[in-house]
């Protein structure tokens, strides 16, 4: 992933995890136990980078399709209950995340969502599983980190108007060592 896709993943989940209504927060796929729901993962699931403009000029610079793949885990002692903590907890982490200024800042836009719902049950315990993918877009541009052997400059002057036998003043310049404090 890249530097843009971790941070926009980390900003929504810093935004979800003060939550009441997640007992656990995850950046990462999570098998939960039962004592740990109701879960909520946030993964950035695929970043697909396109060209911006012309590839053949400047540095590269790309726009980004990141989809954000956040899934809700809950369970309840009956199927209606069950309904009701899924369908609360997806339009909390919606309505946070699309109505956030500061989180859209970070975007271009959203370009698609999906939602999709897994029911399962154990016995009387029923478990629910809601992934909320969001297409998030954005754009970067990949500057080329230019290294300078160069540890001394030579500048040789001579006044104007002169040739090569007029002598010149040779000024040496250090360049700044970035290690030294």
């Amino acid at each position: 992933m890249t530097p843009e896709a971790i941070a926009i993943r980390d900003s929504a989940a810093d935004l979800l995890r003060p939550s009441e209504l997640f007992k656990t927060v995850t950046l990462i796929p999570h098998d939960a136990e039962p004592d740990e729901l109701s879960l909520l993962s946030v993964l950035a699931w695929r970043d697909q980078l396109q060209a911006d403009g012309d590839p053949n000029t400047g540095p590269p610079h790309f726009k980004h399709e990141l989809t954000l793949a956040i899934q809700v885990k809950v369970m309840a002692n009956s199927r209606e209950a069950l309904d009701a903590k899924l369908t609360r907890r997806t339009q909390l982490v919606l309505n946070t995340l699309l109505r956030s200024p500061g989180w859209l800042a970070q975007l271009e836009g959203v370009g698609a969502a999906a939602i999709s719902v897994d029911y399962s049950r154990n016995g009387e315990t029923w478990f629910g599983s809601a992934t909320i993918e969001l297409q998030v877009l954005y754009r970067s541009w990949w500057e080329p980190e230019v290294l300078d052997d160069y540890k001394r400059t030579r500048m040789t002057t001579r006044p104007y108007g002169h040739d090569e036998g007029t002598p010149g003043i040779t000024s040496v310049i250090d360049a700044a060592d970035d290690d030294e404090p």
